[in-house]
């Protein structure tokens, strides 16, 4: 939750596990795997502003989401998350996502 303030300025409680996703990040060359836990949550306070790593902070729906994402894996989260959000609630909590390739 911390994060979340850091990089919207937004009070947030979780309100539930969304899964868990694989991820690949390359760093110093190198392919490092991880794994990342998603949440779903709602907005208790604080003033909306963009992180200081960041030039703007905007809101999308489902339908309305960008193609330009900063990590591979977050386009299956999205795309679970718009099919949530248009009532397919089997999604599961553990992720059937594979693990990301480097390209």
């Amino acid at each position: 939750m911390r994060e979340v303030e850091e990089e919207t300025g937004l009070e947030v409680a979780l309100t539930e596990l969304f899964g868990f996703y694989a991820g690949h990040y390359s760093y110093d060359h190198e392919g490092i795997r991880c794994l990342n836990i998603y949440f779903l949550g709602e907005v208790t306070g604080g003033n909306e502003q963009p992180g200081d790593d960041a030039a703007d902070l905007a809101w999308f729906g489902p339908e309305e989401l960008p193609e330009a994402i900063a990590f591979k894996h977050a386009h299956r989260v999205l795309d679970d998350w718009a099919a949530w959000m248009r009532g397919d609630k089997t999604h599961s909590d553990i992720s059937h996502a594979a693990p990301e390739t480097s390209t």
